[in-house]
């Protein structure tokens, strides 16, 4: 599987272990006849080759390292269901969001964090349910505010900020594993489906490293992800936020 990464039809290598190596890397091929996945193959759209045209025991080819990932939602790392990978396809997130506009945000308003996963077949607001009714943090009026904005917009622009994650890193590389010093406040809700999640657990772990600037991380209890509407008031309101920072 390996040499599939020289013609570009594999671009995420599985290892166990990390790496900070950032340069071209050599491909060697190993002697043995290892079992290739033909599952595999047919999703990176390449005919199996036969075992007489494998190039076996030498360099096959070179590829530039450019991450090293702990983990990954590509769709070559085996998380074919993620979110993200749903986004990806135009249209197919904005015709099921447009269908209803007030119903999609009544949705996401009411949600703590809903699923991060797209079964086949079925759509991302399915993991969000109907509300019998609104939570106390939204009213009818919020709700028409945020629909008449995206009827006249749609959800294209925000959508295809998944579709530019790839570019989004290569204009970002410069300041890989640069540190914030900056005076930081990182506030999220303690049921925040992300800040849960098995991807990004290990970095809120290390924030305090990687934020040398840190100054408060607080997780709320019982809160989602609408934090200011959640706890209007007290530190976590808008005005408290704005009184941290003005110190």
């Amino acid at each position: 599987m390996g040499a599939l990464h020289r013609p570009g039809f594999k671009v995420v290598e599985n290892r166990t272990w990390p790496t900070r190596h950032r340069a071209p890397v050599l491909i060697h091929a190993s002697r043995t006849l290892e079992q290739i996945d033909n599952r595999a193959l047919k999703r990176l759209g390449v005919a199996r080759p036969s075992d007489t045209d494998l190039v076996r025991g030498g360099i096959v080819g070179i590829v530039e390292l450019v991450d090293c990932l702990e983990r990954s939602v590509n769709s070559q790392a085996g998380k074919l269901n993620f979110y993200w990978l749903y986004f990806q396809t135009p249209g197919v997130a904005e015709a099921e969001f447009e269908r209803d506009v007030v119903g999609t945000f009544r949705r996401l308003a009411y949600a703590h964090g809903g699923s991060f996963d797209v079964p086949a077949g079925h759509g991302f607001l399915d993991g969000f349910p109907e509300p019998a009714q609104l939570p106390d943090r939204f009213n009818t009026e919020d709700l028409a505010v945020y629909a008449d904005s995206c009827r006249r917009t749609g959800f294209r622009g925000g959508l295809n900020w998944f579709r530019n994650m790839d570019r989004n890193w290569e204009l970002s590389a410069p300041w890989q594993d640069v540190p914030i010093r900056q005076p930081t406040l990182f506030i999220a809700g303690g049921e925040h489906g992300v800040v849960n999640s098995p991807m990004l657990a290990s970095h809120f772990a290390k924030l305090s490293e990687t934020v040398p600037g840190l100054k408060r991380k607080l997780l709320v209890p019982g809160v989602g992800h609408w934090v200011d509407r959640e706890r209007p008031r007290g530190e976590f309101s808008p005005c408290g936020v704005f009184a941290w920072v003005s110190r």
